[in-house]
């Protein structure tokens, strides 16, 4: 039997087998495991809830296809090798997994893989009344919309709150005489992001114990120090210049005037001077006078060379010193403003009941993760002894250390029953792409290096077979990224790029690749051109056989995604994307939400055109446009116009809430007749906003103005269309042919340049603070500036090229690189994308002049077909829920029930249900009394209490709200008859034992025997044992027990 290591680490390559393997580990464990429910001892955590469905869907038809009888005479790749490694035979494996797959089924709570949010969301509602949370607070995703609302609440404090008032006010006032707008709240919440960034909780949590004051008196320094900056640049350049007339040289006697100009523009105060050869110049001694200057002249210009040099080196390093003063104070308003925006963002979390998914991981750093594990454990109801951890590369520094003391306590026992615990982490430094959102794939490279947490030995294991792609796609990507390898700037990353790229295809022979350098002379020629080859390869991989869904369009920015789809879409070319799917795209959605806002205000004449213009078409009355909205741009006459046209009424729509509001304008205008996928999809936005709490038609539309860039409909994965998306979101992905234009990236350019740059406390009383600036500049601001310019430089490098890896190893048979021609490279410095295929086509002497197609492999046609795919859109007439609009006779049950007690019976129980499934433990008891004496639309709060305070602290009942057993409320069984079943309250110990508890508060009846007895009968077929049997009937009087 091969034994697993107990701490292992895969490296897996793009297409290595990773989740295949991941799924083989897996089934290994459980397998071996003598009890049947041992997989509720492993936790296996991944980064997206679809890598989530994959793992799930693998373990459990591997489980379902080991359970048939046929395993034995043909069995599948994977029972072989589970068979192999664990010495189990088939028959034994058949056995087991019928076993497993039937527990597991029945108890697919305890099936835990999940995401790492997902487990974190857990980990935090097990914790809430430690972290002082409501135990029904919401998770908020939308950081973008807490984060716009905080700041509007604070600029709307202006004139109010003095501490805030002054600094906006100055802000505001230097963005006028920059000419720009006054409006700061956007640069706000730029840097207001920074609070949602785990890496730079450290630097904030640094200003915390700063204030307004705090920040006023650095501003003050920083501007007393950019006024001796001045007065030293000006001082010294002068003194160049006097020096240089003093002796008897004019202008005219330098090569162009180059050296005097450059000190005379520095006295008038431009210092936008440097970017030419000039200092190079003075250090080699030349260039600086004519060649036919005289022997004076050339003799004392190099004599005067060495205090020329010093001085330009000295003016320079104060010139760029005072940049460094300007980026700080671009910065420094909206950084002293951080604290009070995070105020505002406490404020409202509270005020809404939610919490941020990014303080996921920051609250349980600093909350739970010191606490012990057995008791984390305890308070989760779950054991871990096995912990897999996908996409590591992924993983952020606080995400891993939250995990390493769960793992620790888990890896490093042997338990009773001979298992020891194990920690398995698969991933690819090469595929890290998300440290925008906190992936630090450093953390893994150490981790493969020295690094180890543990007092365990690790073992390094590398997957080095390509099971995707075909031979010639693999055998370029190895030769061409060990060429790259050679070519970065940090040897630690040279080592993971030669090392990473000796795959070795299991596919066949065959593949095709094709690289193309196109010409053009402006960003507006290029897209032309990039869309006219994109086109024409569509086109031609049709011709060959192939399915639009087979063809994937990948771009590094979503602009460029739009302009190719836009392109073929103009041409016929059926496209999906998360762009062409945006419910905005669709002219009936904006109807909608332009009636919607036209509801609310009847005169906004903005609204009324746009809602004209689309309904111009069904009006016969009129026959010109410009007439027909001269006539009805008038109140009067519009209000009566709907009325006659559509029988749709102002007054009606005011009476109705949200989601019948919208399908009233959908009804009147009859739109639902041919209902498309995105009208459906905005129909389900807004409904799932009617159910928040205190939504509105002005609340809705607010959201839809922050969520139209991104609401988009779901698809089917059976819809036959060009695929187009951004690298980012291919990940995980592979597709048949993958089209790569715009393949001309510069490696060393980043749109995002913020930094946290080191200062001097001393003199200036921040040890710290933010500035946004290039590399290149950067590189000039001191030593501090070099060294964090150099960390970036190889950090750009990295994440570009691991962006250039992610594309190149997505396709199965064909991939299409299409660029524009590489400019020429300088001292060996390769810094675009099309310059290292270029560069790498001259290392393999396979350059030709002027040819700039590069074919490798053989073009063939698709022989791989595909089944059941929707080769046109289907429309479906949309189907109204508006009371009028349907043959209902409704009767209120209430109605009839009023003034009766068995009104008051069901008022009573409903409420103690629902406050009753908040109770899990006894300290919950207090958290929800609070509840209820804040909620101020409960009637008979007392009377609730009473009740909710007899059952948890009933002598015969107080055990099930104390014991440590896990505890599952309102829990959802179905039946093997398909039936739906959802008792009470289960209290299950670890022998598997349950008791049964049900809440009635009316008088006792035969059938709520029936009732639970039916749950009992549910339970044991899952394999569960009944200890008791609990109705309890309760009021505020007393508290009445019927054991069944």
């Amino acid at each position: 039997m091969i034994k697993s290591p107990s701490f292992s680490i895969f490296s897996a390559a793009a297409g290595s087998g990773k989740t295949f393997t991941l799924v083989k580990e897996y089934l290994k464990i459980i397998l071996k495991a003598s009890k049947e429910d041992y997989y509720k001892h492993l936790l296996a955590i991944t980064f997206t809830n679809r890598a989530v469905k994959e793992m799930k869907e693998r373990i459990i038809s591997n489980l379902i296809s080991f359970s048939r009888q046929s395993i034995k005479e043909s069995p599948t790749k994977m029972a072989l090798q589970v068979s192999k490694e664990t010495e189990l035979d088939l028959d034994l494996i058949q056995k087991k997994s019928i076993k497993i797959v039937n527990h597991l089924l029945n108890n697919y709570s305890s099936f835990s893989v999940e995401t790492i949010d997902s487990f974190n969301h857990r980990l935090i509602r097990t914790f809430a009344r430690d972290l002082k949370l409501s135990g029904n607070f919401e998770v908020s995703l939308d950081i973008d919309k807490l984060l716009n609302e905080a700041v509007d609440l604070l600029i709307s404090k202006t004139g109010v709150d003095k501490e805030i008032t002054k600094p906006i006010i100055e802000f505001s006032l230097e963005k006028i005489d920059e000419d720009k707008s006054w409006d700061i709240s956007k640069e706000v919440v730029e840097v207001a992001k920074l609070i949602f960034n785990e890496n730079s909780i450290d630097h904030l949590n640094v200003l915390k114990s700063k204030n307004i004051e705090d920040f006023k008196k650095f501003k003050d320094k920083l501007l007393h120090k950019k006024t001796l900056l001045e007065k030293s640049i000006l001082k010294n350049s002068s003194k160049v210049l006097e020096k240089i007339f003093c002796i008897g040289l004019k202008p005219e006697d330098f090569l162009r005037k180059t050296l005097p100009n450059h000190f005379e523009k520095l006295t008038k105060g431009n210092y936008n001077v440097y970017g030419n050869k000039l200092l190079e110049n003075l250090q080699n001694g030349n260039a600086l006078y004519k060649a036919n200057a005289s022997e004076y002249v050339s003799s004392t210009i190099d004599a005067l060379t060495p205090f020329l040099l010093e001085n330009y080196t000295k003016v320079k390093f104060s010139v760029f010193q005072y940049q460094l003063v300007l980026e700080i104070l671009k910065k420094l308003t909206p950084l002293s403003v951080i604290n009070l925006v995070n105020k505002e963002i406490e404020f409202l979390k509270e005020d809404q009941n939610i919490l941020p998914i990014s303080d996921f991981n920051s609250i349980i750093n600093t909350e739970i993760k010191n606490q012990p594990a057995p008791f984390i454990y305890e308070r989760l109801g779950e054991y871990y002894r096995h912990f897999f951890i996908d996409e590591f590369q992924d993983t952020s520094l606080l995400q891993w250390n939250n995990l390493i003391p769960l793992i620790e306590n888990a890896i490093t026992q042997q338990y009773h029953d001979g298992q020891q615990g194990t920690l398995m982490l698969v991933g690819d430094v090469k595929q890290s792409i998300y440290r925008w959102r906190g992936g630090l794939p450093e953390q893994f490279i150490d981790l493969i290096n020295a690094e180890n947490p543990f007092y365990l030995e690790k073992q390094i294991i590398n997957l080095p077979k390509n099971y995707r792609s075909k031979k010639e796609i693999v055998d370029f990507n190895n030769e061409f990224f060990t060429y790259v390898s050679k070519k970065m700037g940090s040897s630690l990353h040279q080592k993971i790029y030669k090392n990473g790229t000796k795959q070795i295809s299991k596919q066949s022979e065959g593949g095709y690749l094709k690289i193309e350098f196109l010409d053009f002379k402006n960003k507006k020629e290029a897209n032309f051109i990039y869309s006219k080859r994109v086109l024409d390869t569509v086109k031609e991989l049709l011709k060959e056989g192939y399915h639009e869904k087979d063809i994937c369009i990948l771009t590094r920015k979503k602009a460029d995604g739009i302009i190719i789809s836009t392109h073929l879409q103009e041409n016929n070319i059926n496209v999906i994307s998360s762009e062409t799917l945006l419910l905005k795209h669709s002219s009936n959605v904006l109807f909608l939400v332009h009636f919607l806002y036209l509801s609310l205000f009847p005169s906004h004449e903005e609204m009324k055109i746009k809602c004209l213009d689309f309904l111009y078409e069904y009006s016969s009355a009129f026959t010109n446009k410009h007439s027909y909205f001269n006539y009805l741009i008038q109140d009067v006459n519009f209000v009566d116009y709907l009325k006659k046209e559509f029988n749709f009424s102002f007054e009606d729509i005011k009476l109705k809430p949200l989601f019948d509001s919208v399908e009233y304008i959908l009804k009147r205008f009859d739109l639902e007749k041919n209902a498309d996928a995105y009208l459906v999809g905005f129909m389900d936005m807004v409904f799932d906003f009617s159910l928040k709490p205190n939504s509105s038609k002005l609340t809705f539309l607010e959201e839809w103005e922050i969520k139209k860039e991104k609401a988009s409909i779901a698809i089917s994965e059976q819809i036959n269309g060009v695929q187009q998306m951004t690298i980012h979101k291919s990940k995980g992905l592979e597709f048949p042919v993958v089209i790569f234009p715009y393949a001309d990236l510069d490696i060393y350019k980043s749109k995002d340049h913020e930094t946290w740059f080191p200062l001097n406390e001393k003199e200036l009383g921040f040890k710290e603070t933010l500035i946004n600036c290039g590399i290149n500049k950067l590189e000039e601001f001191g030593k501090e500036g070099k060294i964090i310019a150099q960390k970036q430089k190889e950090t750009l490098e990295l994440d570009h090229l691991n962006l250039l890896y992610v594309t190149l190893t997505r396709a199965r048979t064909q991939l299409y690189i299409f660029s524009g021609k590489p400019s020429p490279i300088k001292d060996d410095f390769i810094k675009t994308y099309n310059q290292y295929f270029y560069q790498f086509l001259k290392e393999k002497k396979l350059l030709e002049n002027d040819k700039w197609i590069y074919e490798f492999g053989q073009r063939l046609t698709n022989s791989v077909k595909h089944h059941h795919l929707f080769l046109n859109p289907i429309s479906h007439t949309y189907h109204s829920s508006l009371i009028q609009d349907l043959d209902l006779s409704i009767s209120s049950r209430d109605a009839f029930l009023w003034g009766t007690n068995v009104q008051v019976a069901l008022d009573s129980g409903t409420l103690v249900h629902e406050y009753m499934q908040k109770i899990i433990r006894e300290d919950d008891l207090t958290l929800v009394i609070d509840e209820i004496k804040e909620n101020t639309q409960l009637p008979n709060k007392n009377k609730l209490i009473k009740i909710l305070s007899r059952i948890v602290n009933h002598p015969d009942l107080n055990q099930l709200f104390t014991s440590s057993e896990k505890v599952e409320v309102e829990r959802k069984i179905i039946t093997s008859k398909g039936a739906f079943l959802i008792p009470d309250r289960l209290n299950i110990n670890e022998a598997g034992e349950i008791i049964i508890t049900d809440y009635k508060t009316g008088k006792y009846k035969k059938k709520h025997e029936a009732q639970i007895n039916n749950y009992d009968a549910a339970l044991q077929e899952m394999g569960y044992t009944i200890s008791k049997k609990l109705l309890i009937y309760c009021s505020s009087k007393e508290i009445e027990i019927k054991k069944v």
